[in-house]
């Protein structure tokens, strides 16, 4: 019988504008629920997501959005990223196209 626990798997951080491994599951697997951008700047900025196989590497064959554009000022939460399972040693990898104007928040299961 598996064991579920809802957690922050990505607690709030500015995002970089080089690709940086924000979530790792390292207890069996993790169900994406929500991961939630926002928009710190006066312009449009943009986010690049990768879900990555264990031992992998981030390239277009695991890139789930690709300089995904958010408002100024806003934050949005792309339903397209939730429902995805990382299986474990699978690892979520993120950047902006700017260093600390977005912030990201993630929250997921775990599940052992």
């Amino acid at each position: 019988m598996s064991i579920v626990t809802h957690k922050q798997i990505i607690p709030g951080v500015e995002l970089t504008a080089s690709l940086v491994t924000y979530h790792t599951a390292t207890f069996g697997k993790t169900k994406i629920s929500r991961i939630t951008f926002t928009n710190t700047d006066t312009v449009v900025r943009t986010v690049t997501v990768h879900y990555v196989p264990n031992a992998g590497s981030a390239d277009d064959t695991n890139i789930v959005c690709n300089q995904f554009p958010i408002g100024p000022l806003k934050s949005i939460a792309p339903y397209f990223l939730e429902g995805h399972i990382l299986e474990n040693g699978d690892f979520i990898r993120m950047e902006a196209d700017v260093t600390e104007k977005v912030t990201v928040v993630g929250s997921g299961m775990e599940i052992v």
